[in-house]
């Protein structure tokens, strides 16, 4: 049976009450109000007040952009196949795609994405010790593009031992 995001309505409702859930947690944990947030937007507080309370339910992508940004905030709109042609598991939402995102160490680009790949599958380092900017090319943890010296610690991991085989 279908999920009840199989309307593009209720999609779009489903899409934007996370967008707007997503933006509620940020005032909460950056101590911004709506009032200050209206003044950054350059809008009315009751403008504030009817997207926090999603009263509008059909945003542009630059009204969306620009309450994020407001915030401190990026937007990025992803398309993805989950194998669900009939929408029966409904859509993954946003904190999925977030805790994934900071589980390979929030990577900037597909190259860091690979770089994260690597160091989780190749390197003697745990992918809790790849920090952004880290290149594969070495281990003397040499900068990306971007200048950054990774923290990495230098530890000595013991490698997997090779399965021996009982002789009888």
């Amino acid at each position: 049976m279908p999920h009840y995001t199989a309307s593009d309505d209720a999609f779009v409702s489903k899409i934007t009450f996370d967008f707007v859930a997503q933006l509620e947690h940020r005032l909460e944990t950056s101590g911004i109000n709506q009032s200050e947030l209206a003044q950054k937007l350059n809008v009315s507080d009751s403008a504030v007040s009817q997207v926090l309370n999603c009263n509008r339910t059909n945003f542009h992508l630059k009204t969306l952009v620009q309450y994020a940004r407001a915030l401190g905030m990026k937007v990025a709109i992803v398309a993805y196949d989950d194998r669900d042609p009939l929408n029966e598991n409904g859509p993954v939402g946003s904190e999925i795609f977030r805790c994934s995102w900071e589980k390979i160490g929030r990577p900037r680009d597909i190259f860091s994405v690979n770089e994260a790949s690597y160091a989780a599958n190749r390197c003697p380092y745990t992918i809790s010790d790849w920090r952004y900017g880290w290149t594969n090319s070495t281990f003397e943890g040499l900068s990306s593009t971007l200048g950054e010296l990774p923290h990495i610690s230098r530890f000595e991991q013991p490698l997997p031992e090779k399965a021996t085989t009982a002789h009888a």
